[in-house]
């Protein structure tokens, strides 16, 4: 795995809170292996708009191969190739 592929991979994973632009909340994230390889791993992200609708993208290596990392937000291709934006936040406890 790529150093830039393994970076966006860690960060969509393992972040605390994600936002898909502009400002919805990931309200599901699944991460899974592809095609049985342990290697090739794929992250699927699930949102509602503001209407509603639920949106679903789905990312696999080639996508965070290509992905555009600009402080704590990553913009990368899905599956279907639409262009998705995720903010990236790591949640810190609150001071008393």
């Amino acid at each position: 795995m790529k150093s830039k592929q393994k970076r966006v991979l860690l960060a969509l994973a393992y972040s605390d809170a994600l936002h898909v632009e502009p400002g919805f909340p990931v309200e599901q994230r699944s991460i899974f292996g592809v095609d049985g390889d342990p290697t090739d791993v794929a992250i699927s992200l699930q949102w509602r708009d503001i209407e509603g609708c639920v949106w679903e993208a789905d990312f696999t290596g080639q996508s965070f191969v290509e992905a555009d990392i600009t402080r704590n937000r990553i913009t990368l291709h899905d599956s279907q190739g639409d262009r998705v934006c995720v903010s990236v936040h790591r949640l810190k406890p609150a001071k008393v």
